[in-house]
């Protein structure tokens, strides 16, 4: 994979692997440097590390950038037109989606990250659907024979995140009876859907970063390392950015996790009217909910008017 400067000529390009390297040797040089003080040491370290970690992202966002601009979207498209030509391109979509222009582009960087392996960093405010667009990404991917596998990372306890994520072997802790896969095994070929990364400890992002970076884990108890072939996509709720300058979050994990970024409107900015498309649908709606909640159904009218937006916030007075 090559590094081309924009407007330069072909004999410019610098291979990537070769640059890591020499960033790799001038880190060397630099741990075992005697005539500087150990202060500057550390910052050049940290330095040379950091352009590192920016030269991977970047081989990693070319090729998601061969992928977006091999179809284009033209721009004076109205946000109805973009929409319509989501749907012929055969966007697999669960559920339905209006018109807003930061959803359809929220779309359509999730309809070309799709068809890669990159990872994949949503972020949104509660209730906007971020796992409804990461079942989105994994539908219209590769791997949408294979196993889907959603984590509510803020919903594990810290001394229960290593078993639950990598599996454990029989014995390795007080409870531990059999061997047990963990959700990265059980993701293997597919997707796992990490939500709530922002609560992961920053004990389970360092084991999270290495499964980033070898794609290998080892179950609790074993020093057996598994090989996991596993499409990562992440949510949040939170500015993960902020939190990696505020020391809890590692800020080489946010840049690995967020090769791919997508951030999704708050409901609030999604005033587009709702329009039940038949009389059909809104009777196999209520009805579903009501059998869910054990209550009669309403009878509808034959043609439902508009809906309003039903996210809105009014003062109260």
């Amino acid at each position: 994979m090559k590094l081309f400067n924009q407007g330069g000529s072909v004999g410019s390009a610098i291979s990537y692997a070769g640059l890591i390297e020499k960033i790799e040797i001038l880190r060397s040089t630099l741990r075992w440097a005697s005539k500087l003080e150990r202060t500057e040491i550390e910052k050049l370290l940290k330095q040379a590390t950091t352009l590192r970690d920016e030269v991977m992202q970047l081989s990693h966002k070319e090729r998601f950038v061969q992928a977006a601009v091999a179809e284009p979207v033209p721009a004076d498209l109205a946000p109805r037109e973009r929409r319509q030509a989501l749907l012929e391109r055969s966007f697999v979509f669960e559920g339905t989606f209006g018109d807003n222009p930061k959803l359809l582009e929220a779309l359509e960087i999730a309809e070309k990250a799709a068809p890669t392996d990159l990872p994949v960093l949503i972020d949104g405010e509660s209730g906007t659907g971020k796992e409804l667009m990461a079942k989105v990404i994994h539908a219209n991917g590769s791997r949408t024979d294979k196993p889907y596998i959603s984590v509510n990372c803020g919903a594990i306890p810290e001394n229960l995140l290593e078993s639950e994520l990598f599996g454990h072997k029989k014995g390795a802790f007080t409870g531990a009876a059999n061997d047990r896969r963990g959700k990265f095994e059980s993701a293997h070929t597919g997707t796992i859907f990490l939500d709530e990364i922002g609560e992961l400890p920053l004990t389970g992002q360092v084991k999270l970063l290495r499964v980033l970076e070898s794609h290998e884990i080892q179950r609790v108890g074993s020093d057996e390392t598994i090989t996991v072939d596993t499409r990562i996509v992440a949510a949040t709720n939170r500015d993960l950015r902020r939190l990696s300058e505020e020391g809890k979050f590692r800020e080489d994990l946010f840049y690995r996790l967020s090769v791919i970024h997508v951030t999704l409107p708050p409901l609030r900015e999604r005033r587009t009217p709702v329009r039940w498309r038949s009389p059909d649908r809104a009777t196999h709606c209520s009805s579903h909910r009501c059998r869910a909640g054990r209550c009669r159904h309403p009878r509808l009218p034959p043609r439902p008017g508009p809906v309003p937006a039903p996210y809105s916030r009014r003062p109260r007075g």
